[in-house]
């Protein structure tokens, strides 16, 4: 196993592998709920998407991107060509509301790619030093944390500008994350820090009043959410088919099929 992620919801896991395979289980039993599906290459990266309707796998060398439903029959949403060779850790990032990844490439370079037609946004480059290892995107788009060996450096996401200083680790960083109250923990070797951003970052990076990412209008795809409440709504019929006992699973679905079309009916009128 190379890479994994757990759902916004905690109760799904997936996990790729050197065997060329994406998984997904449910956490609480350790089923497996779709998979194995088969890549080119080995997977180098798995993300679910934060509200949970998709996951991201991308497979190491010069192949491509793919965004999965993540519903039982672990449906294929698109195949997003991306012709570069990711860096082999945590190397992608969604924005918060699940519209674009960024991904780290292995030659220093972070590409901001729309989910729904595949195209690169925009891009740059990072590091003058070699070995970019993974990413970590603020709640509010507004910055990325970039590892590469021991440090951890951090870039605007509109003026592709480094910014703040660079937090130094013991160890080559080989996974962060950075809280919803904008601490970033790193993990290296056998150590994990705890930062506060203030100390790293100027204002207003580093306090709770962050400036919205100028991105235009966001067009909401509808049909992509109708066709995962239909997709939910098969599930929960394949679950109540099943003999054992499935009250809790039905019951989260049911809640999130809710939530969509109440979602739904907003972007309607």
């Amino acid at each position: 196993m190379r890479a994994m992620d757990v759902s916004p919801d905690g109760t799904k896991i997936t996990t790729g592998s050197d065997d060329k395979t994406v998984c997904v289980w449910w956490l609480e039993t350790g089923q497996r709920l779709f998979g194995p599906l088969q890549h080119d290459f080995f997977v180098a990266a798995v993300k679910f998407s934060p509200n949970g309707y998709y996951i991201a796998a991308a497979t190491w060398f010069r192949n491509s991107l793919r965004i999965y439903y993540t519903t039982s029959s672990g449906g294929l949403h698109s195949i997003i060509p991306f012709r570069v060779t990711l860096s082999e850790n945590q190397s992608l990032a969604w924005t918060s509301d699940s519209t674009q990844i960024f991904a780290l490439s292995y030659d220093g370079i972070i590409h901001c790619l729309n989910m729904s037609d595949g195209t690169t946004l925009f891009q740059w480059p990072i590091h003058g030093s070699s070995n970019p290892m993974c990413i970590a995107l603020a709640g509010n788009k507004t910055f990325i944390a970039v590892s590469a060996e021991s440090s951890v450096s951090f870039w605007d996401t509109i003026s592709h500008k480094q910014i703040g200083s660079v937090i130094k680790h013991s160890a080559h960083v080989g996974a962060m994350a950075i809280s919803g109250n904008f601490d970033i923990v790193v993990g290296g070797g056998k150590i994990i820090t705890l930062h506060n951003l203030c100390d790293s970052l100027p204002s207003p990076y580093s306090n709770h009043t962050f400036p919205k990412l100028a991105t235009g209008h966001m067009k909401v795809d509808t049909v992509d959410m109708e066709e995962t409440i239909e997709l939910f709504l098969t599930d929960i019929h394949d679950l109540r088919a099943q003999n054992e006992s499935s009250h809790k699973k039905i019951a989260k679905l049911e809640t999130t099929v809710q939530e969509l079309r109440s979602e739904l009916t907003k972007y309607q009128h």
